[in-house]
């Protein structure tokens, strides 16, 4: 039997490993498995200053610039100020090693990496480590800085440390180009996106937080041949937004990991969906806990496919919502949901039930055949329950249930 509470509740559990605060407030430096090897230049941060001993890179005041390949280890705190990465037009690998940092920049980026053909910024290993942009209650200002942390190349983010990023004028994470996220454990708090990457964003381990007063994780690019995409193929994600939870200009991939998304918005000034992509949604593994507490769930213009992993859906109006076909050929699925459409899949094989159980929020649900098969909390109030799993046979006969009333219906296929 398989409980959905407890995938929500391991992955929202990152969401409290951090608090938020204003500019200022160093996170404590960890003692680094990973220390200073005799190449790297190091950047220490004081206030209103910072120093570097090696090649490379340079400092004025409380602006540091990084102008060759290299290794760079930024420790110390800045209380306004920024590091700006520009290698120029010459292709370079520059390694950020964060050993402890706290970044404050009132105005825009606390990091700015301009140009730097490849990009990797390690979280050294036991490190805390903060980016600000901005001063708490700062006017929303979408096109000031970019984001906390923005690169105009590709970035990769690495490390077993840890990166806290508040972002007060715009975006959290951000890059123009592929944004990829290896390991870490990561909080993001935005007053727009929480992690945008304009061709892509990948994520494949750690631990990412993302909360977003717009889209909690995005990808925007339409034009160029297979750019615009989202994937999720580990770590543990957990996203709360007012916009959309995860959105894609094309694809949207779930592979594997943990993930948990809830879009919180009401839906009438912007898009509330927990996963909405333009040509595909695909999600073949991984546990998956989505919430929308005014619209869909998930949002396809073109099709969604789900072959495998285990989701657990609340939605105020629909699970999935496919302008093409919505495939259902494996996985473990149980939606409670609003709508009183049919949530049935169009193609795919895989046996299902919908029955027409309604009943509030807080509701504690079950499904059963001859023995119990799912149980879950209903997050909103809800009209009809889909379920399907490799085990549900068509022409048996299953039960939804609820505290107050059962519903027994026939699997379909």
């Amino acid at each position: 039997m398989k409980d959905f509470k407890k995938i929500l509740s391991a992955v929202l559990l990152t969401a409290l490993t951090f608090g938020l605060c204003a500019c200022g407030g160093s996170p404590a430096g960890g003692t680094t498995a990973d220390g200073p090897a005799s190449d790297e230049t190091l950047i220490t941060l004081s206030g209103d200053s910072a120093s570097v001993k090696g090649g490379g890179a340079s400092a004025s005041g409380s602006t540091v610039n990084i102008k060759a390949a290299g290794t760079y280890r930024v420790s110390g705190s800045l209380d306004d100020g920024c590091v700006i990465v520009d290698t120029g037009e010459v292709a370079t690998e520059v390694t950020l090693i964060l050993d402890g940092a706290d970044i404050c920049c009132t105005s825009g980026p606390a990091i700015h990496i301009k140009q730097a053909k490849d990009l990797r910024v390690v979280l050294a290993d036991g490190s805390a480590n903060t980016l600000t942009s901005g001063i708490k209650g700062s006017p929303v200002t979408e096109d000031a800085s970019g984001a906390a942390l923005y690169c105009e190349d590709d970035i990769d983010i690495e490390g077993n440390g840890a990166l806290e990023v508040r972002a007060y004028i715009n975006n959290g994470i951000g890059s123009k180009k592929d944004l990829d996220i290896n390991s870490g454990t990561i909080f993001v708090s935005a007053v727009n996106n929480g992690i945008r990457g304009a061709n892509s964003v990948e994520i494949k381990g750690g631990a990412v937080t993302v909360h977003a007063d717009n889209d909690g994780v995005k990808a925007t690019e339409t034009e160029k041949p297979g750019k615009g995409y989202v994937s999720v193929s580990g770590g543990e994600v957990a996203v709360i937004a007012m916009g959309d939870g995860i959105s894609a200009a094309t694809e949207l991939n779930i592979t594997g990991g943990t993930l948990a998304v809830d879009a919180v918005g009401d839906g009438q000034v912007k898009s509330s969906k927990a996963l909405k992509a333009v040509t595909d949604l695909n999600i073949s593994g991984g546990s998956v806990t989505l919430l929308s507490f005014a619209s869909t769930a998930a949002s396809c213009d073109g099709n969604i496919c789900v072959s495998g992993g285990e989701i657990a859906i609340s939605a105020a109006k629909r699970a999935f919502n496919a302008t093409g076909s919505f495939i259902l050929s494996g996985g473990e699925v149980l939606a409670v949901i609003g709508s009183e459409k049919n949530a049935a899949p169009t193609g795919g094989g895989q046996s299902y039930i919908c029955a027409p159980l309604s009943g509030r929020l807080g509701d504690s649900i079950t499904v059963s055949g001859e023995v119990l098969l799912a149980s879950a909390e209903a997050r909103t109030d809800y009209a009809q329950v889909l379920y399907s799993a490799p085990d549900i046979a068509a022409g048996e006969e299953y039960t939804a249930a609820n505290q107050n009333r059962s519903v027994s219906t026939v699997a379909l296929k």
